[in-house]
């Protein structure tokens, strides 16, 4: 994928807070709960990743889970599943693929896509790709469009 000439355009396809919402997608009753996940707080563990909810209570990645679960003590934490979040990952990739033919991994949870000639202008491609990924994947997604990787 080169982007950056003139008539490139590079579609950043994420899911933001990706463990999180793949724990969630896995237990529904936790949408709309603070979630923590990552190691076990009486071992040290950390936060690896946190939802909207989490965040806003104070929470950041990389912090000790028993100071977050202090700072947000309503939060479910969630030990970290590898395996779900690698099996989800790939089925963004694999839908993305469907759609377009030139996508590459950027990490788990989010991909690159050149969509030049992708049937339409940018931002229709995007209106598209966005309610059908959702349903798809049940995964919320948020896409940027740019003339380069950085840029999107």
């Amino acid at each position: 994928m080169k982007g950056g000439g003139a008539e490139s355009a590079i579609l950043f396809a994420e899911v933001p807070d990706f463990y999180a919402e793949v724990e969630r997608r896995a237990a529904p009753e936790l949408r709309g709960c603070p979630i923590l996940v990552g190691g076990d707080p009486g071992k040290r563990g950390k936060v690896q990743s946190l939802s909207f909810e989490a965040r806003d209570a104070g929470v950041v990645q990389g912090m000790a889970m028993d100071a977050a679960l202090e700072l947000c003590p309503g939060a479910v934490r969630v030990p970290t599943n590898m395996k779900h979040y690698r099996e989800a990952s790939g089925a963004l990739v694999t839908h993305l693929r469907g759609i377009f033919d030139e996508v590459e991994t950027a990490t788990l949870g989010s991909a690159y896509a050149d969509i030049h000639g992708g049937g339409g202008m940018p931002e229709h491609i995007a209106e598209r790709l966005l309610p059908r990924a959702a349903a798809e994947l049940d995964l919320p997604l948020r896409v940027g469009i740019a003339p380069s990787k950085f840029l999107a």
